[in-house]
């Protein structure tokens, strides 16, 4: 059977939407709601950030390989460079396409708003796709910078080939001018203070010294996307770290439940529940009870050396 939950190119379009959503259920409150899409339930989305992230990890590979042949390649054999440069312009679209889904979904996900009866199972998994999430970002952040050392190292190289007075300062200049213009102001003059030769091989060089400047652009922009990515999933995990309470039902009865069993609020069936306020009172009182702690572990040591001050003085 044809699963359309593998299908992330089309799915993201879902996402952006500033339209209510409607509960499943009538009876249950807004804040009792998973925030899902209409028919996708909390692990259809679960399974299909799963096999997005896997694609990555996959497609990553792909973009590895095809960064260090294009290295090594160019410009020797201009076939070999002409195909890695495209497979490195398919592989951070589709890579780009899958992680915007990720972006948006593992938010939608977060399973603040738990039915009663899977809530560890939520917990679980939600705790395993943030994992494997922030392993995925951290694995393409490393293979980003890897590669934009040795094309930075590759840019240099053939820059003194056109321009062989340029100074250490000049193409540290060149390598950071990454902007929207291909290649940069600065890097088109650069070359054009160079060797004045039209001869054929010398055109080939600024071509490849063009297309590399396109590379490290491409390579620029990915690590800054992949850093804010990178910053909202520490947010998420960060966040999550505060478990949220457990719920049971009793009747027509709701009980709120902490870690340690206290019940922290309970209201009839159909009410909302405030989880966050719930968790600032936790919060709140958590501090109280260190501060008495700490308060109470002065004094016990405080006492201690007076104790042991006077029967030494004795």
């Amino acid at each position: 059977m044809h699963d359309i939950e593998k299908e992330p190119l089309t799915a993201p379009q879902e996402w952006v939407s500033d339209t209510p959503l409607e509960p499943a259920l009538s009876s249950r409150q807004n804040s009792e709601i998973l925030n899902v899409l209409y028919f996708k339930t909390f692990e259809t989305i679960a399974e299909n950030v799963i096999f997005n992230i896997n694609e990555c990890q996959e497609d990553i590979e792909i973009l590895k390989e095809a960064h260090k042949t294009l290295y090594e390649h160019t410009p020797n054999t201009n076939k070999i460079a002409y195909k890695n440069r495209s497979t490195l312009t398919s592989q951070t679209i589709k890579l780009d396409n899958r992680l915007q889904y990720l972006r948006k979904s593992v938010v939608t996900l977060e399973p603040s708003k738990p039915k009663l009866s899977d809530l560890d199972l939520r917990n679980q998994k939600y705790k395993l796709i943030l994992r494997s999430y922030k392993d995925l970002l951290e694995k393409y952040i490393n293979i980003t910078l890897e590669s934009q050392r040795y094309t930075a190292q590759l840019f240099e190289k053939y820059i003194k080939t056109v321009n062989p007075h340029a100074t250490p300062f000049d193409l540290e200049r060149a390598i950071a001018s990454t902007g929207e213009d291909s290649p940069s102001v600065f890097v088109q003059i650069l070359m054009q203070r160079g060797v004045r030769r039209n001869d054929k091989e010398v055109q080939h060089m600024m071509h490849i010294v063009q297309d590399i400047h396109g590379d490290l652009r491409q390579l620029a922009l990915t690590f800054i996307k992949l850093s804010e990515m990178r910053n909202e999933v520490n947010i998420l995990i960060e966040r999550y770290r505060r478990r949220w309470p457990l719920v049971l039902k009793e009747g027509n009865v709701v009980y709120v439940i902490d870690d340690e069993l206290n019940v922290l609020e309970r209201t009839q069936v159909g009410n909302t529940i405030d989880f966050d306020g719930l968790l600032r009172k936790r919060e709140k009182r958590n501090k109280l009870i260190a501060s008495l702690v700490a308060l109470i572990t002065v004094i016990v040591i405080t006492s201690i050396v007076v104790s042991t001050t006077l029967f030494t003085d004795f």
